[in-house]
């Protein structure tokens, strides 16, 4: 059975990756759960500031996601692939199964295929860079260092200049594409290759992430001072290279932090089940609306209590759920895993990782 090994990971980045899935929380708390799709409706109030700044401080967590995929590397294995669809697959069934059962949604067949059917959009990206990363990780080893920085300046014009400006959207989308997740894996490799360790301080680095969440928010208060709304939401885009700068400098906050906890690695082995649970396009709508309706505190001086309030409360909720799951779900992997179709499957997967070792040797 596939099992997490809570004693070869570093805590201070899975103390990280819960610390950007509660960000991750507080930002859908925020876009979803304030009505911050109305913004061109916002009132110069002391709520519409709160809004723009909490989230101008919690838009770092999907490229921190993919530069600790980058810099550790992704190292897939057909029972982590496996483990991974069966997670995404059990809690789109049964989630939409129980609000069908509610009568508060309709059963689609489409639960059954949540990578394809664009359940959770970040999913969806992530399983395809799973897929591509032996070959992109096979690729980065046999690139010179000059070569690999000029792929990345390139990659960065494509990604963070000519889609980021919608200068040729055909070329690229924005930073919720598979481009944009190739890019920041890529970064995080040359980061890894070249510079393990930031030779900046802590306290600078937060500095920058402070200055680099600051600069985000003077940006929106002067879009939304001259009516230019639309311009706010491509300041939020994820390829924009002050977010990139914000996501960089957490992680290397947290990658100078030399803890060892056995418990903050067990919660971070766990953490994806966060994002799976409150942000099904299903829960996402119900809970905001009817749970914890948190739009009715954003003009309250005691805003971002709520929003750390709701933010423990969902996390702590879906640790329990994902603690259920694995229980039930464990020893049906490990039927899969010891049966032929999967070894035949995994031997042949091994084959083709094999080869590429020894062609580079």
């Amino acid at each position: 059975m596939l099992r997490y090994n809570t004693n070869q990971r570093e805590s201070g980045i899975e103390l990280l990756r819960i610390v950007a899935m509660a960000a991750i929380v507080i930002h859908h708390l925020i876009v979803h759960g304030s009505d911050f799709d109305q913004i061109i409706s916002f009132p110069n109030t002391l709520g519409t500031y709160q809004k723009l700044l909490f989230e101008s401080f919690v838009l770092f967590p999907v490229d921190c996601f993919l530069f600790i995929s980058g810099f550790f590397g992704i190292n897939l294995k057909v029972n982590k692939l496996v483990s991974f669809w069966f997670q995404c697959f059990t809690y789109s069934v049964l989630i939409t199964l129980i609000f069908s059962f509610l009568n508060i949604e309709t059963f689609h067949l489409i639960s059954l295929l949540p990578i394809t059917s664009n359940t959770w959009w970040f999913i969806s990206c992530y399983v395809f860079l799973m897929l591509l990363s032996p070959v992109i990780n096979y690729l980065v080893t046999l690139l010179q260092k000059d070569m690999f920085r000029y792929l990345l300046i390139v990659l960065f014009i494509l990604n963070s200049i000519v889609s980021y400006f919608s200068i040729s959207p055909a070329l690229a989308y924005n930073g919720s594409s598979l481009t944009s997740f190739i890019f920041i894996y890529l970064l995080g490799r040359y980061f890894n290759l070249y510079k393990k360790t930031a030779s900046i301080s802590s306290v600078r680095l937060i500095f920058i992430y402070i200055l680099a969440c600051l600069l985000v928010f003077i940006g929106t208060v002067v879009m939304l001072k001259y009516g230019n709304y639309t311009k706010i939401w491509q300041i939020y885009q994820y390829n924009n290279p002050v977010i990139i700068l914000e996501a960089i400098s957490m992680f290397y906050i947290f990658k100078k932090m030399k803890i060892s906890n056995r418990v903050i690695n067990y919660f971070g082995g766990m953490i994806f089940a966060v994002y799976l649970i409150h942000d099904h396009r299903l829960v996402r709508g119900y809970i905001y609306n009817n749970i914890l309706m948190i739009k009715f505190h954003y003009n309250s001086m005691y805003y971002i209590l709520y929003l750390l309030l709701f933010t423990i409360i969902v996390m702590v909720v879906s640790f329990i759920i994902e603690i259920v799951r694995k229980q039930i779900s464990d020893p049906i992997l490990g039927y899969v895993y010891n049966s032929n179709i999967y070894h035949n499957i995994e031997k042949k997967y091994s084959k083709i990782i094999a080869k590429f070792t020894v062609e580079k040797v």
